[in-house]
């Protein structure tokens, strides 16, 4: 919004909200204070095709007001959409080794309205939906480590029925094994796979019934040896993102200590005697 003047102590606030239908509206924002002029850019794919604001001009002690001297202005931008895919990845491994991590490096300028998502499969696919999502870290913007096969990790709960990997979700169409593990024996066996439902993007497994409440409930997943990768870059203001390069490493490491008959020992490391 343009061309806004606001006496001394006088304000200036907007709030907005959107819809999918132009007929049922999301609660309105909370009022957003502005000093004049208002630049604001939103990503609005997932709020909603339709848009409404309000503004409030609010005066001083002097009964002076903020006047609108040029009306307002907003602009849209079509949303623009670019996806690279990997070659795929077809590891030579033995059998006792496994794929432990994924590691992608950046560098380039991306804008506040762009955003840049990594997936990876665990086949070899140019369809967007057969990748798990994983978005450009906030801590760390040029750098991302993807972990595709865990072994014996716990899952934590508050309710002894949804249960959450510790590590997050994982790929789609990946095998999972689920063990729960006597707290005072240490004993483990295989949870059937009728008595819950999982869900990979979240990374929860939820029972049909509630657990004991000395269970530990652990959570195997296994990754193909086959891979690819794609980086998804969605511009949704002005500003276009520009990455310089991407860079791809991933480890590969023997697998967990096994038993005297070669079976693999199902018990976290923080519980081992």
């Amino acid at each position: 919004m343009n061309g806004v003047t606001v006496p001394v102590n006088g304000r200036v606030q907007f709030r907005i909200r959107y819809s999918s239908d132009n007929s049922t509206w999301s609660d309105w924002s909370s009022w957003q204070d502005s000093s004049g002029n208002i630049d604001l850019e939103i990503e609005t794919a997932s709020r909603g095709r339709y848009l409404q604001y309000e503004i409030r001009l609010l005066g001083n002690e002097n009964f002076e007001s903020p006047v609108l001297t040029e009306g307002t202005t907003i602009e849209y931008y079509d949303s623009q959409n670019f996806v690279t895919f990997f070659q795929p990845v077809e590891l030579d491994i033995n059998t006792d080794e496994y794929l432990a991590s994924i590691h992608i490096t950046h560098q380039g300028l991306i804008p506040e309205t762009s955003e840049v998502i990594y997936g990876y499969t665990q086949f070899d696919s140019v369809d967007p939906s057969d990748y798990s999502s994983i978005v450009r870290p906030d801590i760390t913007s040029d750098r991302h480590t993807i972990m595709p096969t865990r072994f014996n990790e716990r899952c934590l709960t508050d309710d002894r029925k949804t249960y959450s990997a510790i590590n997050g979700g994982w790929a789609e169409g990946a095998t999972i094994e689920v063990y729960t593990i006597n707290a005072s024996t240490l004993s483990y066996s295989v949870v059937d796979p009728s008595g819950y439902t999982s869900n990979n993007i979240d990374g929860t497994l939820t029972f049909y019934t509630t657990q004991d409440e000395n269970s530990i409930i652990v959570l195997s997943i296994y990754f193909d040896s086959v891979f690819r990768i794609l980086c998804n870059v969605t511009n949704y203001g002005p500003e276009t993102a520009s990455i310089d390069y991407i860079g791809l490493l991933y480890n590969i490491a023997k697998r967990i200590p096994t038993d005297n008959n070669g079976n693999i020992i199902h018990t976290p490391i923080d519980t081992r005697t």
